[in-house]
């Protein structure tokens, strides 16, 4: 008696080890997949800043004198970034790298998301930096003072891009010292979501106001000895570092206002350079 036996076309046989390797593909694929917010750092937006020449410090002589003398500093062509590092941008990081997330507190920030991150330390600063390079490739650090003067002035000669007088339709600042206030396009008490303001003539927001920012310098009480080639003054009190910029905190001061410290504070952030 004959039998039938059915067996598949050698065309659509699978071989046992092609099979086997079917099968641990998928597995594998399954196990390791994760969501992307988890792997994917937020890239900041970046404007492009032409190299060029300009005089940095107090050019009305109206300071206390931190801002002087008064210099010709050349600057080359650089990225900066469009806004203030954001929560969503850090968390991010932090998450990724197991280090606390900044404190929100109330009377000095309206939430997270696409609210200036505050409450990071300059070396937190730039370990960001560091981390986002080794992220995307790209060379991201802290401007210079020099580089972030420049971009803020963006090409204008004024105490502010739009002119020599406060004005609270460009800049979230106070009254006065530990004073927050309100007024025109300024609906904050606290830090604004980044990108309320308008940008000045180089794209960039709240270079006035919202949280002081870091910059790579080391602190010097004046300008004698400064660099006139636009790289960071790395001698004198690199216990403390230079932010500028005012925020939301203090009354509306020049685009040469200078500050320093080291420590974390609630009204001091920061935003990144791009080498290009």
């Amino acid at each position: 008696m004959t039998r039938n036996v059915f067996r598949l076309s050698p065309a659509f046989a699978i071989k046992p080890s092609v099979a086997m390797l079917l099968i641990l593909f998928s597995v594998a694929a399954h196990s390791s997949a994760k969501p992307q917010s988890a792997l994917q750092p937020i890239l900041p937006p970046m404007a492009d800043i032409p190299g060029g020449v300009f005089m940095m410090g107090d050019t009305h002589n109206t300071g206390d004198g931190m801002a002087k003398p008064v210099r010709q500093v050349s600057i080359q062509p650089f990225k900066l970034g469009k806004f203030e590092v954001t929560y969503a941008e850090y968390d991010i990081y932090a998450d990724a790298t197991g280090k606390p997330r900044p404190t929100i507190v109330k009377a000095f920030d309206v939430g997270r998301g696409n609210n200036p991150v505050s409450r990071v330390t300059w070396q937190e600063a730039v370990d960001y930096a560091q981390w986002l390079s080794l992220q995307t490739g790209k060379k991201y650090r802290l401007p210079t003072e020099a580089e972030w003067q420049y971009a803020a002035r963006a090409g204008t000669t004024s105490d502010f891009y739009w002119g020599d007088a406060p004005a609270t339709d460009h800049s979230n600042t106070g009254l006065t010292w530990a004073k927050p206030s309100t007024g025109g396009k300024d609906k904050w008490l606290h830090s604004a979501p980044v990108g309320q303001f308008p940008a000045n003539p180089f794209g960039l927001h709240d270079m006035h106001g919202n949280l002081w920012e870091w910059v790579q310098d080391c602190f010097n009480p004046n300008f004698n000895g400064a660099p006139t080639d636009g790289s960071a003054w790395r001698s004198g009190d690199c216990s403390r570092h230079v932010q500028l910029g005012n925020s939301f905190h203090n009354g509306p001061t020049p685009v040469y206002e200078r500050g320093a410290s080291q420590k974390a504070n609630p009204t001091v952030g920061f935003r990144l350079a791009q080498d290009l």
